[in-house]
């Protein structure tokens, strides 16, 4: 209170800031991959990292993004159509190398 009576209260008020951007929800190893393309884009890609499973990316960024996605997954994941058949490990071996 003042001297008169008078109570006073101040405050303090923060401009609220939008930033347009898309919020991907993903596991670690999607976000690992968006994160090694924002490290190659000098830090343009990701608008913010906001926790494990979030980010939130610029939106033009998206197609890009996706497709890079794709790619890594596809390179990374073991496919059983491309395991050799039984008759082919047994000519070539354990490993694939003829006589091993």
């Amino acid at each position: 209170m003042g001297g008169n009576g008078v109570n006073v209260t101040y405050r303090s008020f923060e401009m609220v800031r939008a930033t347009k951007g898309l919020l991907i929800s993903c596991d670690p190893t999607v976000k690992t991959i968006i994160l090694q393309m924002d490290e190659e884009r000098g830090n343009k890609l990701i608008v913010h990292d906001l926790d494990d499973d979030h980010v939130m990316i610029d939106r033009d960024m998206l197609d890009e993004v996706r497709a890079r996605v794709e790619k890594q997954m596809e390179e990374n994941t073991y496919n059983l159509q491309d395991r050799p058949d039984d008759g082919e490990k047994k000519r070539n071996g354990r490993f694939g190398t003829p006589g091993a």
